[in-house]
Formats: C-alpha cells, structure tokens, sequence
C-alpha cells in the first residue's frame, strides 16, 4: 500500500512540473492574480486530497435553517481610534492625540492605568483632569504606552483630545442556523478592525434586521447590502465572535423566522461539487433560494474555513447582486435536502464566487 501510495505521489509531482508552466507563470491578461492563487491552491488541494484520510460518517442532527439577516452589535474593552479634529486653543489649533502618536485604528484600553470600555469614559478623565494622561493602547496585537495633555476648547470651554472613537462595532450579517432552538451561528467569518484583526469581545447583541437595498458587485468591488436595525429591541446575545463566525443566544426569534423550517447538517463527507442553492435575504427581511454550483470541495479532516469554492448560476442573484456581496455572509449553502455550509467571502475580482465553510465546522462552535 504504501509503494503504491509512494507511486502516485510521484506522478502527482511530476504533473505538476509539466502543467506548472501553464497554471502559474503564462497568466493571460484577462486572468486575475486571485484566480491564479484559487487555481494553484486547487492542485495543492487535490493532491493533499489523494493522501487525506476519508471522512467518517456521523449523524450530525437537525437545526432550523436562517437565510435572514440580522444586526450584529458588538461589545468590547477599549475603544477603537477613528479620526481626529483639531482643537481651537488660545494658542491655535492643536490635535493632542495625534501628536501623541497614535494612528487610525488603534485600540486604547487604559487611561491612567484605569480600563476603558465605553467612549463615554473619555470625558470623564479629560473634563476633570487637564494635566497630562497616560494611554495605554493596541497596535496589531502589541501594547504601547503615550502620554497626551488634553487642551481647553475655547468654543466650549471642554478639555478635549482631538480624537474620535467608537466602543462597539455594528453590522448586518446573515443568520445561518439555530441549534437546539436558541443558539445561533452566523456570518462563517470573524468580524474584524480596521487592520484585519478579530474584534476581542466581551458580549453583545443581536436585532432584527431588514436590507434596504444592494450595491451591485462587479469586478474589483465586492458591493454590498445595505441594511438597517428594525428596532433598539435585542432579540439576543453575542457570546463568541471567531474565525468561524459570530455566535450566541436568541431570546426571541425575529418575526419573518420560520422555526419549523429544520434541515439536516451534512457531513462533510457527503458534500460534492455540483448544484447547490443558496438561501440569503437580498431585499427586506424574508430569505429565498438561489441556485448556485458548488466547483470546489477540499477534503477537511480539521476544522479550517475556505472549504468550499461556489459560483452564482442564478439569473435573479446575478442581475441584481452581480453574484455574492458583502452583507450575505453566513447564508445556508444546501444540497440534496442538507445544509452543507455557509457562504462566507467572495472572490474581489470575480463576485460570482466565493469560499464557503462547512457546516459541520461551524455546528460545533
């Protein structure tokens, strides 16, 4: 077994060097660099695949299907830096928080050796203290320390930093599941800051959600949908924001949601290239399907995202999304009656594809 094993990984090698003339370096003008890293990246993937172990079978239950979107606010120590403006002074205009140091993006997270959580908590040292603050911050994952000395506005007569921020991070995703009737998985991706990281969480919440309209997406701009909060009611609670996805607890259900619409989880085993549908809210709040053709499966024996590579096939989702758009992350992907996965990027300069997560995966968050 293992000489034959050894054999075929041999020719597999040997093909490679033959067609890798063709696959990566003769690139057409019409032929993105992403498609190119997709194109490689299959051939790595189907030769992993011929040495993978099989998947095994387990009964893996039911859950109620999503498909509508909902509103994601999340909640998390420190405050995130989005812009400055400047200060009138009696000595001019001044930015304290600039010329500290700090830049867009960074998360501070004490002032004066005192955590910060809400933006609110500014005022409070800024109005009773105009001597200098210490600031303790986030910049990709490391923490550094400024000094910064609020200034008097003389339009207000308020000790100010210069500095905007915000606390809490809002969104619209798309429902993917409900298991065991209250927990809830969505969006198969993390949420993240401006730099790429996973927003580190302390809770949040969950509204409904109704979508407005669409931009369309098209070669280079992924287009989204556009969406807005129902109401300041929270139907549930944010516990878990990872690179699966966004998780948590229901305490209602929206009221477009069909509880009785349960659907079996695939095994990953059971998953093929081949017709799919999609079943995603592109206007109001009720979700239909879409048909779609699942091109790609990776055989994941760990738990990983970007399992599934898709293309949009249907006529309605391609005139009036271009295909898959930012906003309709985490919708159901089904096949021969079972969720299969969830869609979770789109492809920049194709969006009629993107990756998609196995089901599987995301049930055992």
């Amino acid at each position: 077994m293992k000489k034959i094993k050894f054999v075929l990984f041999l020719c597999a090698f040997l093909m490679l060097f033959i067609i890798m003339p063709n696959n990566i370096f003769a690139l057409s003008p019409d032929v993105s660099a992403q498609d190119a890293v997709q194109s490689n990246a299959d051939l790595f993937d189907d030769i992993a695949d011929m040495f993978a172990p099989k998947q095994k079978y387990e009964d893996l239950g039911t859950v109620i299907l999503g498909g509508i979107p909902i509103g994601l606010s999340l909640e998390n120590d420190g405050i995130e830096v989005m812009g400055f403006s400047e200060i009138i002074t009696e000595n001019g205009a001044k930015c304290p928080a600039s010329e500290s140091g700090l830049t867009i993006g960074d998360k501070i997270i004490k002032i004066n050796g005192k955590k910060v959580s809400r933006v609110s908590d500014l005022s409070k040292y800024t109005n009773s203290k105009t001597g200098e603050l210490t600031v303790t911050y986030l910049r990709n994952g490391q923490e550094y320390e400024t000094f910064i000395t609020p200034q008097c506005d003389v339009l207000s007569g308020n000790y100010k930093l210069g500095l905007w921020a915000k606390d809490v991070s809002n969104g619209v995703g798309t429902l993917t599941f409900v298991k065991d009737g209250k927990y809830f998985a969505s969006l198969g991706h993390p949420i993240t800051t401006k730099n790429g990281e996973i927003v580190e969480i302390t809770g949040g919440s969950v509204y409904e959600c109704t979508i407005l309209g669409i931009n369309k997406g098209v070669k280079g701009d992924a287009g989204e949908l556009k969406g807005a909060f129902l109401n300041t009611k929270e139907i549930g609670k944010i516990y878990k924001n990872n690179k699966f996805g966004v998780y948590g607890q229901l305490s209602a259900y929206p009221e477009v949601f069909d509880s009785k619409n349960t659907i079996e989880v695939a095994n990953i085993a059971e998953v093929k290239p081949g017709k799919a549908q999609i079943y995603s809210t592109i206007l109001g709040e009720t979700p239909k399907y879409y048909d779609i053709e699942i091109v790609k499966v990776t055989n994941q024996t760990q738990k990983d995202d970007k399992g599934l590579v898709i293309k949009v096939t249907d006529t309605e989702l391609l005139e009036k999304a271009g295909g898959i758009v930012q906003g309709m992350s985490g919708s159901p992907i089904i096949q021969n009656g079972k969720i299969v996965g969830a869609v979770t990027h789109v492809f920049i300069n194709d969006p009629t594809r993107g990756f998609g997560m196995f089901a599987q995966w995301m049930l055992t968050e």
